[in-house]
């Protein structure tokens, strides 16, 4: 969407919850932000992807419009996800990252897919506005947009990175919008079935793995392998060490035990 289609848009959220959207409103919306030009073209690009922060001056002006504004966008998002709705043309996913949401994560139903539809197609309409060779990434609704999304992806989808919230206070976090603006969604099947914090789980699980080994190992080390008791506590540790790997490798997991089978895979098409 370009950012009148944005604004057309915006005014239709805050009319459905009892707010009318004023003409000087959307003239803050649509002020364009002084964005310095960086020597560095990385710098420059980092810029084009939303990364300076609104003005002061315009955020501290506008406070509570601002904080209004992204109080209705959050209901509105979560109604879509109550609702199973897209929040634009979900074909885009695949035409942009090569595959549907369904085969990215590998989940075909439940909350989880639902709460992944509204965002990856609300982000895809947000991030047109910060398409190459676009002018419209330094208008203040392009830049609000993008730290919206940034902050609810953030929450919810997190970026590979070296920064990452530890897991419980994710969950707590999730739990916080869930109880706000979503009471009535199935929190118990989408904590349950969602990869992206079962794998967060798992990358934080591997790391008590790796200290057990390194312990087990230095233990091994120094046991007498000429009395019978030692052996026995030898054998044992080499077993707990196998049983470590297996927690923080499914590669060795696999090698070891031989593949899973998933004994309900996901139903394909019928031909017609």
């Amino acid at each position: 969407m370009n950012p009148n289609q944005w604004i057309n848009t915006t005014e239709n959220i805050c009319e459905t919850y009892g707010k009318i959207l004023s003409e000087s409103e959307k003239q803050i919306l649509l002020k364009k932000i002084d964005v310095p030009s960086y020597p560095k073209q990385s710098d420059n690009i980092m810029v084009r992807m939303g990364n300076i922060p609104l003005e002061d001056n315009v955020m501290m002006a506008h406070e509570s419009f601002f904080s209004e504004l992204y109080d209705i966008l959050t209901k509105a998002f979560f109604e879509k996800v109550l609702n199973k709705d897209a929040f634009g043309d979900e074909a885009k996913v695949n035409e942009i990252f090569g595959k549907t949401l369904q085969e990215n994560y590998g989940v075909y139903n439940g909350p989880f897919l639902d709460l992944a539809r509204t965002y990856w197609t609300f982000k895809i309409e947000v991030m047109e506005l910060f398409a190459p060779h676009s002018d419209k990434f330094n208008l203040v609704i392009s830049q609000f947009l993008i730290s919206y999304i940034m902050e609810i992806g953030g929450c919810f989808f997190p970026t590979p990175g070296p920064f990452k919230y530890p897991y419980k206070d994710r969950i707590r976090a999730q739990e916080m919008y869930f109880e706000i603006y979503a009471p009535n969604f199935d929190k118990k099947t989408y904590f349950k079935n969602n990869p992206v914090l079962n794998k967060l789980k798992s990358e934080e699980a591997k790391w008590p793995g790796i200290v057990y080994i390194l312990i087990f190992l230095v233990i091994a080390w120094f046991i007498p392998q000429n009395v019978w008791w030692g052996k026995i506590l030898f054998y044992i540790l080499m077993g707990l060490i196998v049983i470590s790997l297996c927690c923080i490798s499914d590669t060795i997991k696999t090698l070891i035990f031989g593949k899973k089978i998933n004994p309900h895979p996901p139903l394909k098409k019928r031909k017609r």
